[in-house]
């Protein structure tokens, strides 16, 4: 039975509400489980969680490891687009349907935004987007991707950037408007909130109305698998019966302003499908 839980943060203190992993520590303390968080692993923990909130984790978060304790999330340093998308399209591609542009960083590249010095290029271009055309700012929209008809519309500076991909356009339409499911997991339990939109881009923001699902496609548990991912989400669409990855998060955020909901109650019980043996 696990009863101490390290949270590995790039700093040593307390985590916001905001985040999932909060919240779920909330569950396993009322409980009696010790929750600590930090950026060093400690030593007297049954179980690590690996909750660095970037695109890209340095392997130095986890490379001192004495005690060998099992460290969750700790073998999926990348979760970029260009890592985790099966539908990326170039200038060569085939495919000529509609596309969208996004940031290969996750979460509109908001991180790594935020890092760059207030007199950056870049911060200067994605200002002008809000009066010009981002396709002469040569910059994306702020927490926007644009949707365009298809490849040949994507300007040429896109497709010579490593930060920004191109990536086929197949939402999932419900009765004229947009939808998105997310898939929140630990350990061996989960739950789907299917949520709708007007706006092709599905946001919190933006959704007119949400349900919660109890069905995960086969297909998105082999991938999980694959990318051997203890704790996070995954944001999809269903088209045609195919279950289609869109981004993979493992410090997922909730909007709840209160304590744990009935369904973030049921995932933190996910702990106890990790035995914490070191």
């Amino acid at each position: 039975m696990i009863q101490h839980v390290h949270i590995i943060t790039p700093l040593a203190k307390k985590l916001g509400r905001q985040y999932v992993i909060s919240q779920l520590a909330e569950c396993w303390e009322k409980v009696g489980v010790k929750v600590t968080t930090g950026p060093i692993l400690n030593s007297d923990a049954d179980i690590g969680i690996l909750h660095v909130d970037s695109t890209w984790v340095a392997p130095s978060f986890i490379s001192e490891n004495i005690s060998n304790v099992p460290i969750l999330n700790s073998k999926l340093l990348d979760i970029s687009k260009r890592r985790v998308s099966k539908r990326l399209v170039n200038r060569n591609s085939t495919y000529n349907g509609p596309v969208i542009v996004k940031t290969n960083a996750n979460c509109f590249g908001k991180r790594e935004y935020k890092a760059l010095p207030f007199w950056s290029l870049k911060r200067v271009c994605q200002k002008l987007t809000k009066k010009i055309s981002w396709k002469i700012a040569r910059e994306l929209p702020r927490n926007e991707y644009p949707v365009l008809k298809n490849k040949s519309e994507v300007p040429g500076w896109v497709w010579q950037r490593n930060d920004l991909i191109v990536e086929q356009f197949t939402p999932e339409m419900e009765n004229g408007d947009y939808v998105l499911r997310v898939w929140l997991f630990f350990g061996d339990e989960d739950y789907v909130i299917k949520m709708v939109s007007k706006q092709p881009v599905v946001k919190a923001s933006n959704i007119v109305r949400s349900e919660i699902l109890d069905a995960v496609p086969e297909s998105l548990r082999l991938r999980r698998a694959e990318l051997e991912m203890d704790f996070g989400k995954f944001d999809y669409v269903m088209v045609n019966d195919e279950a289609i990855l869109l981004d993979v998060n493992k410090t997922p955020t909730t909007a709840s302003k209160g304590g744990p909901g009935e369904n973030l109650i049921r995932v933190a019980g996910g702990l106890a499908y990790y035995k914490g043996d070191k």
